[in-house]
């Protein structure tokens, strides 16, 4: 709403790997990044983004989501 920040939800059903990988466009930089799996709920995580390619660590296999905010 306000111009300046955009959200992404990605989420892995049963995924059987630990990293996920998503190229985004249109973004400067992330701000924030929440994970939610079995074990963790809304836990500020670390994530990689370079060159437009965002990168997920899940650190377990299985279901997970992640919420990532980023600077437009």
């Amino acid at each position: 709403a306000d111009g300046k920040t955009g959200w992404l939800l990605v989420s892995d059903y049963c995924g059987k790997g630990e990293k996920i990988a998503v190229d985004v466009k249109g973004v400067r930089d992330v701000l924030s990044a929440t994970l939610l799996d079995h074990e963790r709920n809304n836990e500020n995580v670390n994530v990689s983004f370079i060159d437009g390619k965002l990168t997920l660590d899940k650190k377990l296999s299985g279901s997970a989501a992640f919420l990532v905010k980023f600077a437009l």
